[in-house]
C-alpha cells in the first residue's frame, strides 16, 4: 500500500509542476500599497511573479522595502538576484551598497552586471576599489558595467584603468570605458579617445566622441570635424552634438557642409549644433535649410538663437511652415501656394519633398494637380512616391501606380508615410 502512495505521488509531482507554470501569474503593480503582500510574492512567488514584486516594491519609494528587495539578493534565482540589484540602484539607500558589494561576486556574470550598475547609479565611492577588480571579470557585459560606473563614481583615480579598457577585446567593454572616461573630465585622455575615432565598432567610435565633446578640451575639435566625414550617420550625429558642446566657433564651417549630408539626422544635428554656436555666419545656409522638411525644424530654433527673422516671401512662407504655424499658413493661402509650387518645380530635392510634404500636411485640394504633376515630371523622389501612396488622398495614391503595371511602382511600396493628408506630425 505505501509503495503504491509513494508511486501515486511521483506521478502527480512533474503533472503538478507543469500545471504550476501553466497557471495565470498575477502581475504587482507599483499601486498595491500592502507592502506585506509583495513581500508575500517576493518569498513565494514563482522568478517573474518575484521580480516583478521587487520592481513593485521599490516603485513605492517606501524605506521599509529595502530589506524585503535585499532578502532576494539571495533568491536561487539569478533572474530574482539580478532584478533585486537593479532595483536597488534606484532606491538611493546607503544600506544597500555592502551587499550589493558582495554580488559583484556572484557566480552568475548577469547578477554582477546588474550590481555593477547598481553601484554606479548609487555613486558611492565605498564601491570604487570592488569596481575596479570587476574590469578583469571573464564576461565582457560586466567589464563593460563596471567601467560605466566608474565614470559614475567620479573618481580620477580610475582614469588608468579605463584607458587599458579601451583596448578591451569586447566592443561593449571599450565602449563603456570611453563614456566613463568622458564623465571623469581629465583632459589628458584627449589622445587616446581621438585613437578611438579609428575603431571598427561605429558605436565605439560615437561614445569617443561624445566624451571629446564632454570634456570640452581645445585639442578635440579637429578629431571631432573629421568624425563629422565618418562613413556611419550615427557617428555623425555624436559628432555634431559634440562639436556643439565643445563650443568652438571654427567648428561653423564643418558644421555648414554639414548641412548638406546625405542623411537627415546629421542635417537636422548640424542646424541645431549651430544654433548653439550663434555664429551669425550660418545664418544663410540655415534659411536655406527651412526647405529640408528633416532639418527645418532644428534651423528654425537655431535662426530664432541668432534673432533672424524673414525678409522676402518666400522666406516667409518657409518659416512659418518650420513653424508649422497653419493659422499663418490658411490666412496667407495663396502666397503659401505660389512659393511652394515653384518650388515642386525646383531641380532641388530636399526643396521638392518640403514642399510636397508641407502641401499634403496642409490638406491643399487645389494644389492635387501640381502635386500630380511633380511625380509625373520624374521630380519625385523616393520618399515623396511613399508618402502619396499611403498619405491618405485617393487620387495622389492612384498616381504612384502599383508594382509591375509600368507605372511609378519601381519604388517598392512599403507603405512608409511622412505625412498624412490635412494632418500635422
Amino acid at each position: 500500500m505505501i509503495k503504491r502512495r509513494l508511486w501515486v505521488v511521483s506521478a502527480l509531482v512533474p503533472v503538478m509542476a507543469v500545471s504550476w507554470w501553466l497557471l495565470p501569474k498575477r502581475e504587482p503593480t507599483c499601486g498595491d500599497k500592502n507592502i506585506a503582500d509583495l513581500v508575500w510574492q517576493l518569498r513565494n512567488g514563482d522568478p517573474h511573479t518575484r521580480g516583478k514584486a521587487a520592481e513593485a516594491l521599490a516603485g513605492l519609494r517606501d524605506p521599509r522595502a529595502v530589506e524585503p528587495v535585499l532578502a532576494c539578493l539571495k533568491d536561487f534565482e539569478e533572474y530574482v538576484r539580478a532584478r533585486a540589484a537593479w532595483v536597488l540602484g534606484n532606491l538611493g539607500d546607503a544600506r544597500v551598497v555592502k551587499p550589493l558589494i558582495t554580488c559583484l561576486k556572484d557566480k552568475e556574470p548577469v547578477v554582477r552586471a546588474a550590481a555593477a550598475e547598481a553601484l554606479g547609479k548609487l555613486g558611492d565611492r565605498r564601491a570604487f576599489k570592488p569596481l575596479v577588480g570587476c574590469l578583469s571579470d571573464k564576461a565582457h557585459y560586466v567589464r563593460g558595467s563596471a567601467a560605466e560606473a566608474l565614470g559614475q563614481l567620479g573618481d580620477k583615480r580610475a582614469v588608468d584603468r579605463l584607458l587599458a579598457a579601451l583596448s578591451d577585446s569586447d566592443r561593449y567593454a571599450r565602449r563603456c570605458a570611453a563614456k566613463a572616461l568622458g564623465r571623469l573630465g581629465d583632459t589628458r585622455v584627449v589622445d587616446s579617445l581621438a585613437a578611438c575615432l579609428k575603431d571598427s565598432d561605429m558605436d565605439v567610435r560615437a561614445s569617443a566622441v561624445e566624451a571629446l565633446g564632454n570634456l570640452r578640451d581645445g585639442r578635440a575639435l579637429k578629431p571631432l570635424v573629421l568624425s563629422l566625414g565618418d562613413k556611419e550617420p550615427h557617428v555623425r550625429v555624436s559628432a555634431a552634438q559634440a562639436l556643439a558642446r565643445l563650443g568652438d566657433r571654427r567648428a561653423v564651417r564643418p558644421l555648414v557642409a554639414s548641412l548638406n549630408d546625405s542623411d537627415k539626422y546629421v542635417r537636422s544635428s548640424a542646424a541645431a549644433a549651430l544654433g548653439t554656436l550663434g555664429d551669425p555666419v550660418a545664418v544663410e545656409p540655415l534659411v536655406t535649410s527651412l526647405t529640408d522638411w528633416h532639418a527645418r525644424a532644428s534651423a528654425k530654433w537655431a535662426l530664432e538663437r541668432l534673432k533672424w527673422e524673414p525678409q522676402t516671401d518666400d522666406q516667409m512662407v518657409h518659416w512659418h511652415a518650420a513653424r508649422v504655424d497653419r493659422k499663418w499658413l490658411n490666412a496667407n493661402s495663396e502666397l503659401v501656394k505660389a512659393v511652394l509650387v515653384a518650388d515642386l518645380k525646383s531641380e532641388n530635392p530636399r526643396r521638392i519633398e518640403n514642399a510636397a510634404f508641407t502641401l499634403i500636411a496642409l490638406g491643399r485640394e487645389d494644389a492635387v494637380g501640381d502635386l500630380k504633376a511633380a511625380l509625373l515630371g520624374g521630380r519625385a523622389t523616393k520618399q515623396i512616391v511613399e508618402t502619396y501612396r499611403s498619405c491618405g488622398h485617393q487620387a495622389l495614391a492612384q498616381a504612384t501606380g502599383s508594382p509591375g503595371n509600368g507605372g511609378h511602382g519601381m519604388f517598392f511600396a512599403g507603405g512608409y508615410c511622412e505625412v498624412r493628408w490635412g494632418e500635422w506630425r
